[in-house]
């Protein structure tokens, strides 16, 4: 009796498809948002509008929102598309209130560790960005947050 074992090998390669920002050419990648799909999960990229701005909250010396303010109310201009999960549906005009992890200040003087430097953003500022959306603990309405952004000429 023979027995005939029969295996197989093979890889799985996942293709990302470019897709580069408005008045960007697909073979720069000097930014800090990278452009594939699909999108990591909780994930929303977007083109929005800075519609305004807070204040900081905060006095210590160890938080940069303490220096610059970091939480602002955005207009959603389009969806570029969502990753796995994220927790609600976007619409072009929609405001959201989003905290920006590295302040909507340039990151060239204050965090210089920040690669590539983010230029900073002010009311009426266009930019594409990936929003992160986390359920929060005891609120029906999900936290958003952004990393990184590229500023878009208006």
């Amino acid at each position: 009796m023979s027995v005939l074992m029969l295996s197989s090998c093979g890889t799985s390669k996942q293709e990302n498809l470019e897709l580069p920002p408005p008045g960007q050419k697909a073979e720069d990648k000097s930014s800090g948002i990278t452009h594939s799909l699909p999108l990591p999960p909780n994930v929303c990229r977007v083109t929005a509008t800075v519609i305004q701005i807070e204040k900081p909250t905060t006095s210590s010396d160890k938080d940069p929102c303490s220096k610059a303010p970091c939480s602002a109310t955005i207009r959603i201009d389009s969806v570029h598309g969502y990753g796995a999960a994220f927790p609600k549906t976007l619409s072009p005009n929609e405001q959201l209130k989003v905290k920006f992890t590295y302040t909507l200040s340039s990151t060239a003087g204050n965090m210089p560790e920040v690669k590539p430097a983010l230029p900073g953003l002010s009311t009426k500022s266009r930019f594409v960005a990936n929003v992160i959306g986390l359920p929060t603990m005891g609120t029906q309405e999900p936290t958003f947050t952004i990393y990184g952004y590229e500023k878009i000429s208006n």
